[in-house]
């Protein structure tokens, strides 16, 4: 379900501006700026092209997020692990009482659902599905033991316990490798932190980059749980007009190049943009077009928050049953080049906010 915002609708604002195109909520928050000027060298990229640091977007923090200071407990962290110290701050309860020896469990073997339908199934055969025989589902067993035997596997000893914002290592070490693979930021100190939802990753932004009475540009078709989420803190919507591909950035300048500054409307910006699907609706924006809308937040100083858990999903141009040929088989390079990039690809500055989830068309066995 998507609500339509209607132009005439929205009052004109009087504060910051803030870009959104979004559609469903879902668990990973990639691509988030760095906000400080680093001295790092530059670092080879997926491709081996050589990569900047992104710019200094302090400026885009909300005043609650420039208000807030980093715990003293968390400060001691740093100390934490040096030999002979005996830490008594943190509250860490020992593995020793946990209730769980170990976590056993069985998960679907990765080709458990085949890309191809090989044969037709006879037309009563879901009868045969129902009994508890048929299934024939491959797994395949895993433990988790409460102690680790060597550095660096899983255990319920660091499972358990308090851990850092950016997940467990072993996590942190997928999400990198997998961003960098798939969506291939354009810029060298990208990070990614964990969260328990879409839904819940973009209220974090929504707190960490406006303020009350700030406004958000959107599509005038958005997913309204999306919209629901930034009321409280009293945001102020203007819709931008559609097309197929969805947001049109010729729609989109126009709105940024009319925008009254003089009277206290600046745009800050912050588009939460779903590329493939508005809600319900299935779209398919175009590399040409996040090319563009990404060059004109570039130009207007505005932060890009890219909500896509579809990602994968893209059909490509429908094609009758009676002219379709079977797809060749491809590896997994072929694949993601086959994809409509991310707008972390032509991020060089560091203004892309992804959030993504393994909830829809994602699964990590």
């Amino acid at each position: 379900m998507s609500v339509h915002y209607r132009s005439q609708s929205i009052k004109p604002l009087h504060s910051t501006l803030v870009i959104l195109t979004l559609s469903l909520a879902p668990a990973a928050f990639t691509g988030y700026p760095d906000f400080l000027l680093s001295t790092s060298p530059p670092i080879m990229s997926y491709n081996n092209i050589l990569l900047d640091d992104a710019i200094n977007l302090s400026h885009h923090l909300s005043d609650v997020a420039r208000a807030r200071q980093i715990s003293p407990l968390k400060r001691m962290q740093k100390y934490i692990g040096k030999p002979g110290l005996i830490s008594l701050a943190g509250g860490l309860p020992s593995p020793e009482y946990f209730p769980f020896a170990s976590i056993s469990g069985q998960v679907l073997v990765p080709d458990s659902f085949p890309l191809k339908i090989t044969d037709e199934k006879p037309s009563l055969s879901w009868i045969w599905n129902l009994l508890p025989w048929s299934n024939k589902e491959r797994t395949t067993s895993f433990t988790v033991p409460k102690y680790s035997r060597q550095t660096g596997d899983l255990s319920l000893e660091t499972g358990l316990q308090y851990s850092l914002a950016k997940g467990l290592p072993q996590l942190d070490q997928i999400l990198h490798e997998f961003v960098s693979k798939i969506f291939q930021p354009g810029y060298s100190n990208w990070t990614t932190l964990v969260h328990t939802g879409n839904t819940d990753g973009w209220s974090k932004v929504v707190q960490t980059i406006l303020n009350p009475g700030d406004g958000l540009l959107c599509s005038e078709w958005t997913y309204p749980s999306a919209m629901a989420n930034a009321m409280p803190y009293n945001i102020k919507y203007v819709p931008i007009s559609m097309d197929s591909e969805g947001m049109d950035s010729t729609s989109l300048r126009k709105t940024l190049m009319g925008w009254d500054e003089s009277r206290s409307m600046h745009p800050i910006g912050l588009v939460l943009c779903t590329a493939f699907r508005s809600g319900r609706i299935p779209q398919t924006m175009s590399a040409r077009r996040k090319k563009e809308i990404y060059d004109i937040c570039a130009e207007y100083d505005i932060i890009i928050v890219e909500d896509c858990p579809y990602y994968f999903l893209q059909e490509g141009e429908y094609v009758p049953k009676s002219k379709r040929t079977p797809e060749p088989d491809v590896d997994d390079d072929t694949f993601i080049t086959s994809l409509v990039p991310s707008y972390l690809k032509y991020d060089y500055q560091g203004r892309v906010i992804r959030l993504d989830t393994f909830s829809k068309a994602n699964s990590i066995p």
